[in-house]
C-alpha cells in the first residue's frame, strides 16, 4: 500500500491518514455509492489504489455493517479437515477404525468406541465433541434434535474383550499363512467343495470382509445347488468367521438397510429364491447396489405421523444361497460356487457348525488383529493391481482384485489358487448357476422349441408358458409376463418385428441364428 496511507480508530470511529491529512469514516458512508462519491468529493479517489479503497470499505463494513443476532451462525469459507467415517469399519487419516461395544466397568456397563490400528480408543457419545477433538463425523447414525448425543449405535460385539486387550497390550504379529490355513481347515471340516480352490475363495472372502471399505468393489458370492448340498451350512460357517456376519432368511428390506448401513454387516442371504425374478423390486435393487462403493439409497422412514428421508450406504459384501440362482444382472456381480450333496457315509454330514464353539471367536480375534497389522500393505497391493495382470475378464477381475490383494501379503501359492479359480473355474460355474435364471430358461427353451427354423414367428404368451412350465414346481409364486419377455429380448439386443395378432394375442418374429448368437455370447450355450 501507499507509504503515506495508514488506518486507525479514533474515538470509536475508523479513520485513515493520507498524505498527512486525517479523514474520519462515518456511519452515513456505509453504502458503496455514498462512499465512492465521498472519495471523489474529497479529491482522494485517484490518490488511493483499488486495493486501498476496498480495504477502507471492509473497515466501514466491520464498523457499521448489519450486526448479526446473538447465536446466529456465520458462513466460514476456509478449509476444514473433517473426516467422515462409517460406524463399524473404515479407513481414513492413515488409520483403520473398527467400531465395537466394549465393557467399561465391573457392572458390565457397555459403551461404543472406535479402536484404531495405532491402538487408540475413541469413545463415541457426543458427535460435537468427536468432531472438535478428533475431526471425525460418523455417518449414518441418528442423533438427538440438538445433535448432542447419538441415539443409534452398532451394538454387535464380534471382537472379544480378551482379543481387544491382546491387541492393545501385545506387539506380537499374527502369522498370515497360519491364520489362512486355520480358516481353510475350519471350512473343510464342515463343508465339501467340488474343487480344491473353492476353499481358497471362501477363506480369502472371509479375510477381505475385514477390509472391504478400502476397495472400489466388494466381492459377492453366489452359492447354487440342489437341496441338501451344503449351501446353508457353508453360509453359517462364513457368518461365524467374517466381519459382522448376519445370516438372514426373508428379512424385511428395511432391516437389511440398517444392517448394511449401521452394522456394515456381511449379509448371508439364505433361501433367496425370489432373486431370480426379473422385475427390479426394492429388495433386488438393494442387492444390486451393494457391489460398488459409494452406492447409497434414499428411503422414507415413518416418524410418528410424518415421513423423513434417510440415506443409507448399502455398499458391502454378501453371500447368496439359493436353488434357482440369482437373476442375470446380479449373477454378473457375484463369484458363483456350485455345491453338491455329499455321500451319506461322509462324516461331514454330522458336523453342523455350532456357534458356541470358542474356536470361532479365537479365529475372529486373530483376523481383527491381522487386519489392523496388515491393512496398509493390502492397500498397496490393491493399488498395484490397477492394471489387470491376470487372464480374468475385466468385470470379474474387479470381484477378484480385493481377494488377490488380501492374500498377496500372505503367500504367493495361495494367490495363484485364487487367480486359477478366476481364470479356469469361473466361467463353468457361472454357466451352471445361470441355468436357474428366467433369462436362461427363456433363451434356451425358445431355441429348443424352434430348432431348425430360419425365421421364428411366435406368440409372446407361448414364450411365457415355456418359462412357467420350467418354474412351476420350484417357484410357483413368481410368474413372468409377456411384457417381460418382450422387454428382456429387446434388452439382450434381439431385433424383433411385430406381426399381426393371432386369436387376440400379439406375435413377434426374429432371426433364429441371431438369438443363438446372443445365447453363446451370454454363455447360455456352448459355441459351435
Amino acid at each position: 500500500m501507499n507509504e503515506n496511507f495508514k488506518t486507525y480508530f479514533k474515538y470509536g470511529n475508523p479513520c485513515f491518514e493520507l498524505n498527512k491529512k486525517e479523514y474520519i469514516l462515518t456511519k452515513n458512508l456505509h453504502n458503496w455509492g455514498s462512499f465512492d462519491s465521498w472519495l471523489k468529493t474529497e479529491n482522494i479517489y485517484d490518490e488511493l489504489s483499488s486495493d486501498e479503497r476496498i480495504f477502507l470499505w471492509k473497515i466501514l463494513e466491520k464498523a457499521f455493517g448489519k450486526k448479526k443476532n446473538s447465536g446466529e451462525p456465520e458462513i466460514y469459507f476456509g478449509e476444514i479437515e473433517i473426516t467422515r467415517i462409517k460406524p463399524a469399519l473404515d479407513f481414513a487419516q492413515e488409520k483403520m477404525f473398527i467400531g465395537q461395544t466394549v465393557t467399561v466397568d465391573e457392572t458390565g456397563k457397555e459403551k461404543y468406541c472406535l479402536i484404531t490400528n495405532q491402538k487408540e480408543i475413541i469413545f463415541v457419545e457426543n458427535p460435537q465433541k468427536l468432531q472438535q477433538e478428533e475431526n471425525l463425523i460418523i455417518e449414518g447414525l441418528e442423533t438427538t434434535n440438538e445433535g448432542k448425543e447419538y441415539l443409534e449405535l452398532p451394538i454387535t460385539r464380534r471382537w472379544s474383550m480378551k482379543g481387544i486387550q491382546r491387541f492393545l497390550e501385545s506387539e506380537k504379529e499374527i502369522n498370515g499363512k497360519e491364520l489362512f490355513e486355520r480358516i481353510l481347515n475350519k471350512i473343510k471340516f464342515h463343508v465339501e467343495h467340488i474343487a480344491e480352490n473353492e476353499y481358497y475363495i471362501d477363506t480369502a472372502f472371509v479375510l477381505a470382509s475385514y477390509l472391504y471399505p478400502m476397495f472400489e468393489t466388494a466381492p459377492q458370492i453366489s452359492l447354487n445347488g440342489i437341496k441338501a448340498s451344503g449351501k446353508s451350512r457353508l453360509g453359517k460357517v462364513i457368518e461365524l468367521l467374517c466381519f459382522n456376519g448376519k445370516k438372514t432368511v426373508n428379512s424385511s428390506t428395511a432391516a437389511l438397510y440398517r444392517l448394511a448401513s449401521i452394522e456394515q454387516a456381511t449379509l448371508i442371504q439364505d433361501e433367496e429364491e425370489n432373486l431370480s425374478a426379473p422385475d427390479f423390486t426394492e429388495r433386488l435393487t438393494f442387492f444390486n447396489s451393494r457391489y460398488e462403493r459409494g452406492n447409497k439409497r434414499t428411503v422414507l422412514i415413518s416418524k410418528g405421523r410424518n415421513y423423513i428421508r434417510r440415506e443409507f450406504d448399502v455398499y458391502g459384501m454378501t453371500v447368496f444361497s439359493s436353488i434357482s440362482g440369482t437373476n442375470h444382472v446380479l449373477e454378473s456381480r457375484t463369484i458363483p460356487i456350485i455345491m453338491r450333496q455329499t455321500r451319506k457315509e461322509n462324516p461331514i454330514n454330522e458336523r453342523e457348525p455350532k456357534q458356541q464353539n470358542p474356536e470361532w471367536q479365537k479365529i475372529r480375534d486373530d483376523i481383527y488383529i491381522w487386519a489392523m497389522q496388515n491393512h496398509k500393505k493390502i492397500k498397496e497391493n490393491y493399488e498395484a493391481l490397477e492394471e489387470n495382470p491376470t487372464q480374468i475378464k475385466a468385470r470379474d477381475f474387479q470381484l477378484f482384485r480385493p481377494l488377490i490383494a488380501a492374500v498377496k501379503t500372505i503367500d504367493e501359492k495361495i494367490t495363484e489358487k485364487i487367480i486359477e479359480y478366476g481364470e479356469n473355474n469361473l466361467k463353468e460355474s457361472r454357466n451352471f448357476s445361470n441355468t436357474g435364471s428366467w433369462e436362461y430358461i427363456l433363451i434356451t427353451k425358445t431355441l429348443k422349441a424352434h430348432e431348425g427354423k430360419t425365421e421364428v414367428i411366435v406368440r409372446l404368451n407361448e414364450l411365457t408358458h415355456l418359462i412357467r412350465e420350467e418354474l412351476m414346481d420350484e417357484n410357483g409364486k413368481a410368474q413372468p409376463s409377456s411384457r417381460w419377455v418382450r422387454a428382456t429380448l429387446r434388452k439382450m439386443g434381439l431385433q424383433m418385428k411385430d406381426q399381426p395378432m393371432l386369436d387376440g394375442y400379439p406375435r413377434i418374429s426374429f432371426d433364429y441364428a441371431e438369438l443363438k448368437e446372443i445365447a453363446m455370447r451370454l454363455g447360455f450355450i456352448k459355441e459351435d
